[in-house]
Order: C-alpha cells, then sequence, then structure tokens
C-alpha cells in the first residue's frame, strides 16, 4: 500500500513542479487599518490599492496605510480607476477624482459644485457606481445620472422620479 502511494507520487508531477504558486502564508496578510464597513475598493495600474469606507479613503502602497483625508465625502460608495489610471471617487454628495502629487500626496478634485443646480432642487446623494466611455465617465446616484469628460468637465446631467437603474456602456 505504502509503495504504491509512493509510485504514484513519482508519477505525477508536484504542484511546485507543474508552475503552480502556492499561496501566500497567512503571516502575510495585511489587515485593514480601520476598524468599520468597507464600501468600495480600486486597483490601479501600479498596485495600490484604494477603499473607501464609511468615514473616509485610504490607500495601500504595498507597505503602508494612509487615510487621504475625504471625510467630507464619504461615505465613500464607489471607486473607479479609468483607463489612464485615475482614481474617482463617489462620495455622499459629492464627486470627483484623485490626483497623485509629486511629493506622493492625493489631492481630491471635487466636481460636484459644477452640478450645482441639481443638488438644489434635489439632493444627489450616494453614488453608487461609474461607468466609462471614450468620451465621458458617468455617476449613477439614487436618481441621478451626472456625466463629465476624463478631465472634469460637466457633459450632462439627468434625474429620474423612481430609481435609477446601474448604467451600460453598449
Amino acid at each position: 500500500w505504502f509503495l504504491a502511494l509512493v509510485v504514484l507520487a513519482q508519477a505525477f508531477p508536484r504542484p511546485a513542479d507543474a508552475g503552480f504558486i502556492a499561496p501566500r502564508p497567512v503571516t502575510e496578510v495585511i489587515p485593514l487599518p480601520m476598524e468599520e464597513q468597507t464600501m468600495s475598493m480600486a486597483l490601479t495600474p501600479s498596485g495600490e490599492l484604494y477603499v473607501g469606507t464609511g468615514s473616509n479613503a485610504h490607500r495601500f502602497d504595498g507597505a503602508r496605510w494612509e487615510a487621504l483625508g475625504l471625510e467630507h465625502v464619504a461615505p465613500i460608495r464607489s471607486l473607479h480607476v479609468d483607463r489612464h489610471g485615475r482614481v474617482w471617487v463617489g462620495g455622499y454628495d459629492r464627486f470627483g477624482f484623485l490626483e497623485r502629487l509629486p511629493d506622493g500626496e492625493d489631492r481630491f478634485t471635487d466636481l460636484s459644485p459644477a452640478f450645482a443646480a441639481e443638488h438644489a432642487a434635489e439632493r444627489i446623494a450616494d453614488i453608487w457606481e461609474f461607468a466609462e466611455t471614450d468620451r465621458a465617465i458617468y455617476f449613477r446616484a439614487l436618481k441621478h445620472v451626472l456625466a463629465v469628460d476624463h478631465a472634469g468637465r460637466r457633459l450632462g446631467a439627468w434625474s429620474h422620479a423612481g430609481r435609477m437603474g446601474s448604467p451600460i456602456v453598449v
């Protein structure tokens, strides 16, 4: 019986021999530094992880976490990395994008003032998701869809008395 197992083990390659990459050890698990609900996540092409929570947004560069000072935008319900690597942020009544500065800090550009008329008529509330085309970035809220170009300039706004459905790019 034992000899049969040895023969079978030699006949079939071990996972490491077949290009298998073992999972990382549990000791390498890096816990989230925030003790609250994670609402959104986005991974940039450079490998940085952005996490949106109920009170802020955080960036993990592979070694350390940094809170981004977006308490005024929270809760951060949605994050989106566009085709150029820019991180778009959807919060509560506020939305915009993050820009990496030469000193390594992230600066948030708030685009919501360009939609003040829509906000004055009815709260925009949570930005739940994004859709991207060659021409625009679309932000979907509960009753609104807002569009900006890739530079952040307003393109349009639409509302519906009921809930808006998910945007789908066709």
